[in-house]
C-alpha cells in the first residue's frame, strides 16, 4: 500500500509514488513508439487487419496504465482516511476518478467540483 506523502504533496493532488511515475512513463514511452509504428504502417499502406491489430494493442496498453494509475490512487486515498469525513471525501474523489478512468467522465468535471467545493482535496 502507498506510504502517506508529505502535506505538501497532498496539496498539490500528487499521490502517486516514484515507481508507479517511472513504471507509468516507461510504458507511455514504450507506446508512443508502438503508435509511431501504427504511423508508419498506414504510410506504408499495410493491411488492414494488422493496424487494426496494432491499435488494439496501444488500447491495451493505456488500458494497463490506467488500471495502474487508478490502483495506486485508491491506494493513496485509502491511507489517508482517518475521519468520517475524510472517508466522505476519499469516496467521492474515488467515484470521481473511477468515473474518468472508465469513461463516464471527465478531468475538467473534477475540477469543476474542486474549485465549487463538492469536492476537497485530502487533509
Amino acid at each position: 500500500m502507498a506510504a502517506p506523502l508529505s502535506s505538501a504533496r497532498r496539496e498539490r493532488g500528487h499521490y502517486l509514488p516514484a515507481d508507479v511515475v517511472q513504471d507509468a512513463q516507461a510504458r507511455l514511452s514504450r507506446l508512443v513508439g508502438h503508435v509511431r509504428a501504427v504511423g508508419r504502417m498506414l504510410a506504408e499502406r499495410r493491411d488492414c487487419a494488422d493496424l487494426l491489430m496494432q491499435l488494439m494493442a496501444v488500447l491495451a496498453g493505456l488500458t494497463q496504465v490506467t488500471v495502474r494509475l487508478t490502483q495506486a490512487h485508491v491506494e493513496a486515498c485509502l491511507s489517508m482516511v482517518r475521519t468520517p469525513e475524510d472517508h466522505k471525501r476519499a469516496i467521492a474523489r474515488l467515484e470521481a476518478a473511477l468515473a474518468v478512468a472508465v469513461g463516464q467522465g471527465h478531468a475538467p468535471h473534477l475540477t469543476h467540483s474542486l474549485k465549487a467545493g463538492r469536492m476537497r482535496p485530502m487533509p
